[in-house]
């Protein structure tokens, strides 16, 4: 997943290729699906201002909230990997 969100970021800035807001909508979707955080901030971004993809405002809230759920699931796995390093 985080080789595809890379993908869609070089394909979205064009970092070494064109840039291809439909393929990068594309490959941030593929990351996102997997639980990449940022993909699916980048998803409902791209959704919010119709970059690479048809505006759709009920789907960009919807990526959103997926991407603020993931970012806290990451930040609570975190911070429990780091008590039980404390706890050995």
């Amino acid at each position: 997943r985080e080789a595809q969100f890379s993908v869609g970021v070089c394909l979205s800035k064009g970092e070494g290729v064109r840039p291809d807001p439909k393929e990068a909508f594309r490959w941030y979707l593929k990351a996102a699906k997997k639980g990449h955080c940022d993909a699916a901030y980048n998803l409902a971004h791209l959704y919010d201002i119709g970059r690479g993809v048809k505006r759709n405002p009920s789907k960009a809230r919807e990526w959103y909230a997926r991407s603020e759920r993931l970012r806290d699931h990451k930040e609570r796995k975190g911070r429990g990997i780091i008590v039980s390093a404390r706890n050995e």
